[in-house]
């Protein structure tokens, strides 16, 4: 499986990083890929669109309309997706899609 991963307290002291990582035999990996959150980025109390898709090999994750992650991996061909959150976190999920490429 792939996660996106959202996390403000992921290298907290620059701020957050948003990233890619794998889920082998039920374990995350390192991430495959990050970056760095923008300078003063608002994490918190904040609506925001996030859009993950996995494009053949290639994964692409944007917030609000703005691409922020790309990454090209074949370890998967296929699979479902999940959605979690951290402890004490709010979150409203709404038009969660799965569509097929044909």
């Amino acid at each position: 499986a792939y996660v996106f991963q959202y996390d403000p307290g992921y290298n907290r002291a620059q701020g957050g990083e948003f990233l890619f990582r794998k889920v082998v035999d039920g374990k995350e990996t390192s991430p495959i890929a990050r970056v760095l959150a923008p300078q003063g980025y608002d994490w918190y109390d904040q609506e925001r669109l996030i859009k993950v898709e996995a494009r053949g090999n290639t994964l692409v994750a944007s917030i609000d309309g703005v691409t922020i992650l790309q990454v090209k991996d074949s370890s998967f061909t296929s699979g479902g997706i999940g959605l979690r959150t951290w402890d004490a976190t709010d979150a409203v999920f709404d038009e969660v899609q799965v569509t097929p490429l044909n």
